[in-house]
């Protein structure tokens, strides 16, 4: 049975898949305003949320990482996205240790001089990964079966995300 905090992301993410992602970041504001423990905790939500389609394609025990077509690599993306990419692969890696230092950093950092949070630059990219990987898996469901293709099928050993 889902938790609340699985039912309140569901919420958010179908409101997001319905065109209104303030909307649905505005049912998440008490759970972040709640702390950092359910903020990471959200943060995984959404985070097994956006790779749901990998996992489900690949199997359990797989390690994901965030790959950018730019020469500049991650470094190349605004801190907010960066923060996103390297927590959604970290987490849905199993890898606790680098989504706990990625999230205390987010938490920590000081507000940037246009008085912009971190943290909740950070959280709007996570759910917007979310957001647009339940499109996909909506957009997929709405195809007809003999059209339907599997959106992050195994590759290769080294499973990507990105």
């Amino acid at each position: 049975m889902p938790t609340f905090a699985q039912d309140l992301v569901l919420t958010a993410l179908a409101r997001g898949v319905a065109g209104d992602q303030p909307g649905g970041l505005k049912l998440l504001e008490p759970v972040v305003a709640a702390g950092p423990a359910l903020t990471y905790e959200l943060l995984g939500l959404l985070a097994d949320a956006t790779l749901q389609p990998a996992t489900s394609a690949n199997g359990p025990g797989l390690r994901y990482r965030a790959e950018v077509d730019d020469p500049a690599g991650l470094a190349g993306l605004p801190e907010h996205l960066q923060f996103a990419a390297r927590f959604i692969a970290a987490w849905v890696s199993g890898d606790q240790a680098e989504a706990t230092a990625l999230f205390r950093a987010a938490d920590r950092a000081p507000r940037t001089t246009g008085g912009d949070d971190v943290l909740t630059d950070a959280i709007t990219a996570v759910f917007a990964f979310a957001v647009a990987a339940a499109e996909h898996i909506v957009h997929q469901q709405n195809r007809p079966r003999t059209e339907r293709s599997a959106p992050f099928g195994r590759s290769d050993s080294a499973c990507q995300a990105g």
